[in-house]
């Protein structure tokens, strides 16, 4: 009986120590590593910068959290400007002479890709501004001065399987210039990406091509040659549009 008894308050004590150290890792983790946690889940991050004079704060993390809810692979983290401690990150995004509150989004790389003020937030532009998660390698192939090559299609469409083996022989031939995407027109989570490339009603399997600036230098289709996409990938555009 005595035995059990002190099993059982050895069992309290684990439980206890172990709701301790969990309460003092959550107390202590910085805004910097909600943000590096998030992203290795695969999440891009809303943060919503404010300070202790913000007036509108409430409301506007209240309509983040609410795109979050509805959105795929999307935390919020809170930044409190006015805290010493967040001194670093208030630098790294350049906020000193930013009115207060504003929204950052940073992608799933870690790449501050776009902000909105507290007069310019909205749901309708914080679900457009997110990027989807083949937006976001995109934008991480042109950070690294790479070409990209998007093959887009649907399931069951003609010549889906010749068109990405040619696009992943093509971009294994460029080597580390490149980055290949695969892209699923009819993936709802990609929304907004096939709307910029304008691929929505494509009939054909489709392989485009987009420089290490941005610009979309090549559109080709699965009996294309692997040169010609090569040649696409590495040309220089002087002047004109990007991709979208």
């Amino acid at each position: 009986m005595r035995r059990k008894r002190m099993s059982v308050i050895a069992t309290i004590l684990l439980v206890v120590m172990f709701i301790n150290t969990a309460y003092t890792e959550m107390k202590t983790e910085s805004v910097k590593d909600r943000i590096v946690n998030a992203q290795a889940e695969g999440n891009s991050v809303l943060v919503v910068a404010y300070d202790s004079e913000s007036e509108k704060k409430k409301e506007v993390m209240n309509m983040v959290l609410a795109v979050a809810k509805e959105s795929k692979g999307v935390s919020v983290v809170g930044l409190d400007v006015s805290k010493n401690e967040n001194e670093d990150l208030v630098g790294e995004y350049s906020l000193k002479r930013v009115p207060m509150p504003v929204v950052l989004i940073i992608d799933k790389h870690g790449l501050l890709v776009g902000g909105l003020t507290s007069v310019q937030v909205n749901e309708k532009r914080l679900k457009t501004n997110l990027p989807t998660p083949c937006y976001s390698d995109l934008l991480k192939n042109i950070h690294d001065d790479k070409a990209t090559i998007v093959v887009a299609y649907t399931n069951g469409m003609e010549e889906k399987e010749k068109a990405i083996a040619l696009s992943k022989d093509a971009n294994e031939k460029l080597g580390h210039k490149s980055g290949l995407i695969e892209l699923d027109v009819n993936d709802e989570d990609e929304k907004n990406f096939v709307d910029i490339l304008r691929v929505n009603g494509i009939a054909k399997s489709t392989i485009l091509v987009i420089n290490s600036q941005g610009q979309l230098t090549g559109r080709f289709m699965s009996d294309s040659s692997i040169d010609e996409i090569r040649e696409a990938a590495l040309r220089v555009v002087r002047s004109g549009c990007g991709c979208g």
